[in-house]
């Protein structure tokens, strides 16, 4: 109830300063243009905070209906791809897309199962260093009490991830790392955030009656061991 409250006057908040880039005096003096630039970026990200609390609100007390229709898991990707463009570019990252086209079509909530790539993606891009790169790989699978199932993996050649933190990484506002020493951009290394995306991600899947987990040899930031992300989404019907 506090997220939905505090999200309301943030959304008019956005409002205003979307207003305010727009408007012509502000674009005819560089330093309010700076300024305003400023005060949009940090609302729009106060905003994706409460988003993220909702989410994970209502997936956690299953409040969420999953109302089933067919999802292409290529076309979610490319819309990722898509949304994070720009900040692939500037940190020279490479995102990979395989055998995502051959993939069947997978019974879903599109908003969710966008959501959850998406987080899986921006961890990837979180914590991978400039130049790295981050692959998705999908797969048709026939897993034991699942049955046939698209199992897409997110891999990045980052900093990896401790043994003692591979299953904590999806509890609610969970954070690797000295948080003191975090960046505030959500793309930057190492980049900010509640701590929610990967708890997000989890509850989706668990809506969807699938699973998720995490691989990694270990944790550094020298030799950049990675991390793998597997999410296995049941079909209706055998490929």
């Amino acid at each position: 109830m506090s997220a939905h409250e505090l999200r309301t006057p943030v959304a008019a908040l956005l409002g205003y300063a979307q207003m305010m880039r727009d408007n012509p005096t502000v674009q005819g003096i560089p330093h309010l243009r700076e300024l305003v630039k400023g005060v949009q970026s940090s609302t729009q990200r106060l905003h994706r905070v409460f988003n993220s609390i909702l989410d994970v609100s209502r997936l956690m007390t299953s409040e969420v209906e999953i109302i089933r229709s067919p999802v292409s898991i290529k076309v979610v990707f490319d819309g990722i791809r898509s949304e994070f463009r720009q900040a692939l570019e500037e940190r020279e990252l490479t995102l990979d897309l395989v055998n995502l086209g051959e993939l069947p079509i997978c019974p879903g909530a599109p908003d969710l199962l966008y959501k959850l790539f998406h987080h899986l993606v921006n961890n990837g891009i979180k914590y991978t260093p400039d130049g790295g790169q981050i692959t998705v790989t999908g797969r048709t699978v026939e897993v034991p009490d699942l049955g046939w199932c698209v199992e897409v993996t997110v891999e990045d050649t980052g900093i990896g991830i401790k043994p003692e933190d591979l299953d904590l990484i999806f509890e609610k506002f969970y954070r690797t790392g000295e948080v003191a020493l975090h960046s505030s951009g959500t793309t930057t290394f190492k980049g900010g955030g509640p701590g929610l995306g990967l708890a997000v991600a989890r509850g989706v899947v668990l809506a969807h009656g699938g699973r998720i987990w995490a691989e990694s040899p270990g944790y550094s930031e020298s030799t950049r061991p990675g991390s793998r992300f597997v999410v296995q989404l049941p079909l209706e019907n055998a490929p």
